[in-house]
């Protein structure tokens, strides 16, 4: 029966249209006005975290597992360090930094300065720069971080390593190793001198005298014999000098820049700056002809790429990472032991009385400066240790390994 609008059905009237959703019962309802159904309910949401006294002691563990899991694979964790892998970091650092002097006096024999440096950098920067693409990091920087980043591998690995190769090829690796080893007292008498600079503790001014007096006691055969006549030795004791203080001016800029760079790709835009420039300059001076890529050269500078770049760089990073600043800075007076001993058992160098006596002033002034700049450094500030913050040493701060090593890249 067709029922017009306004009309009401009594109770006896079946309800031919679908029940709503509040309800199944038959109700009183006038057609064209609203259901007058009660609302529905929503279902009870299920407790995501049950309780554990309500819950199955099997049921509870295998949830915790499941939380425990999806936790580690949201968030993944840092590995700890094992003490074999800071023991293999250390001795990579050990090794590596110190027999690159070695390295690079038997590749100095058969290649120009210009160009050892050149093809060194470029292919580990390279390979750097590959290996920090892979891992996700960012590689683009503005230009003005570009272009320090440029400066700073021109002045390290450009002037300092090319200088340090031209030295080695009428000097002693071992000897080049110990004048490059006051490169940190460079670095804190260029500080002494510069607006905001760290002042030296009595200790740092100790390491600083008996530094320079152990170069002195050093240089003393080598001057000798230069001023004698041998013109060959002043210039490389001159290029040498010339490429330390290259290395610290370098060191210095990039701890006063404080770019917001990853070490690993700032180390790799530096080499991949310095070897362009240091390629190109080799060619346009036509060393391509004294440039003989020998056994003996090819090994040099494979292990150069791979020892002194590549691994000896990494060793160093995890270190930052996993061990305190003062005892990665060890390196700074292991390594010209390294080189020493090194050029004594593999390139038979003979070194005399006097450059013992130099070495060991120089070892133990570096660790004398050293020391006192990372104890001044992390000592607490009266505004930190009012609001109970922190202090991070600068060297994590800037997390630039190879800006502060002379032999790091």
């Amino acid at each position: 029966m067709k029922i017009a609008p306004g009309e009401t059905r009594g109770p006896n009237v079946p309800h031919r249209s679908p029940p709503c959703r509040g309800g199944t019962k038959w109700r009183h309802e006038v057609i064209g006005s609203s259901c007058d159904c009660p609302a529905p309910r929503k279902p009870p949401l299920k407790r995501l975290n049950p309780k554990p006294a309500t819950m199955n002691p099997a049921h509870q563990n295998q949830f915790l597992f499941m939380t425990i899991s999806t936790t580690q694979t949201a968030r993944p964790e840092k590995k700890a360090a094992t003490a074999s892998t800071i023991v293999l970091a250390f001795a990579s650092v050990y090794f590596f930094w110190g027999s690159t002097y070695t390295a690079i006096r038997i590749g100095a024999a058969d290649m120009p300065p210009l160009l050892l440096a050149g093809t060194r950098f470029l292919v580990a920067g390279a390979i750097l720069l590959a290996w920090c693409r892979w891992r996700g990091l960012r590689l683009a920087w503005p230009a003005k971080s570009m272009l320090l980043l440029a400066l700073v591998g021109l002045l390290l690995l450009g002037g300092g390593n090319v200088g340090l190769i031209y030295a080695e090829k009428s000097l002693p690796s071992g000897l080049a190793s110990l004048v490059l080893a006051v490169t940190p007292l460079y670095v804190a008498l260029i500080e002494l001198f510069l607006p905001r600079g760290e002042p030296l503790p009595i200790r740092g001014w100790l390491g600083m005298v008996l530094g320079f007096a152990g170069l002195a006691i050093l240089l003393l055969p080598s001057l000798r014999s230069g001023f004698g006549g041998d013109r060959t030795r002043l210039l490389a004791i001159g290029a040498l000098l010339a490429g330390a203080l290259c290395w610290a001016v370098g060191s210095v800029l990039s701890r006063r820049a404080r770019l917001n760079v990853n070490s690993s790709v700032a180390a790799a835009w530096q080499m991949l700056a310095a070897g362009g420039v240091s390629f190109v300059l080799g060619t346009a001076l036509g060393q391509w002809p004294q440039f003989h890529l020998t056994a003996s050269a090819a090994g040099s500078l494979a292990y150069l790429i791979t020892g002194g770049s590549l691994l000896g760089y990494t060793g160093y990073i995890y270190l930052l990472e996993h061990v305190p600043v003062g005892k990665v800075a060890s390196y700074a007076y292991v390594n010209p032991v390294v080189a020493v001993l090194l050029g004594i058992f593999l390139l038979h160098e003979r070194p005399e009385p006097a450059e013992f006596l130099g070495m060991a002033g120089i070892v133990v002034a570096v660790f004398l400066l050293t020391t006192a700049q990372i104890k001044a450094r992390t000592m607490p500030q009266p505004a930190a240790r009012a609001v109970g913050a922190v202090v991070v040493s600068p060297a994590l701060q800037r997390g630039v390994s190879s800006n502060d090593s002379s032999g790091a890249a």
